[in-house]
C-alpha cells in the first residue's frame, strides 16, 4: 500500500513530494520525502525507515547542491525504542566523490561513545583516521590518529593521547 502527496507551487512544479509505504494492516513502514527548489530539482531527500510497530529505526538525508549531486549523506540507526545509537555522516565535493566520513557510536540512553572520522583525497581515499573514544558522560577520554599515503597504505601507527581520572 502507498500514498503518495506532491506539493506544486502556483506554475505546477512539484516543491515537494512525501511518499509513505505501509504494510497490509495499514501501519507506516517507510516515509520518503523529496523536496525541491523552483526548477523542480531535488535538493534533500529524506527516508524513514520504521519497524512493524510504526518504531523509527532509520532515518537517511541525502542533501544536494543546485544540479541535484549529493554533497551530503545522514544516516541516524535507532534502537527498538527510537534512540539513536549510530550518526554517520558523508560528506561529499562537488562531483559526488566522499571527502570526509564521520560516525558517531552512542550508547542505550543516546550518549556519545565514539566518534570516528575518516578524511579523504579527491579520489575518495582515505588519508586519515581519527577515532575519539568518551566514556559514559561523553567526555573524550581517548583520541587515536592513523595517517595514511596517497595508495591508503597506513604511515604512521597509533597516535594515543588519553586523559585518565575524572
Amino acid at each position: 500500500m502507498q500514498e503518495r502527496i506532491y506539493v506544486c507551487d502556483h506554475r505546477g512544479t512539484i516543491m515537494q513530494a512525501r511518499i509513505y509505504v505501509c504494510d497490509c494492516r495499514g501501519t507506516i513502514m517507510q516515509v520518503r520525502i523529496y523536496v525541491c527548489d523552483y526548477r523542480g530539482t531535488i535538493m534533500q531527500a529524506r527516508i524513514y525507515v520504521c519497524d512493524y510497530r510504526g518504531t523509527i529505526m532509520q532515518v537517511r538525508i541525502y542533501v544536494c547542491d543546485y544540479r541535484g549531486t549529493i554533497m551530503q549523506v545522514r544516516i541516524y540507526v535507532c534502537d527498538y525504542r527510537g534512540t539513536i545509537m549510530q550518526v554517520r555522516i558523508y560528506v561529499c565535493d562537488y562531483r559526488g566523490t566522499i571527502m570526509q566520513i564521520r560516525i558517531y557510536v552512542c550508547d542505550y540512553r543516546g550518549t556519545i561513545m565514539q566518534v570516528r572520522i575518516y578524511v579523504c583525497d579527491y579520489r575518495g581515499t582515505i588519508m586519515q583516521v581519527r577515532i575519539y573514544v568518551c566514556d559514559y558522560r561523553g567526555t573524550i577520554m581517548q583520541i587515536r590518529i592513523y595517517v595514511s599515503d596517497y595508495r591508503g597504505t597506513m604511515l604512521s601507527g597509533e597516535k594515543k593521547i588519553e586523559r585518565r581520572g575524572g
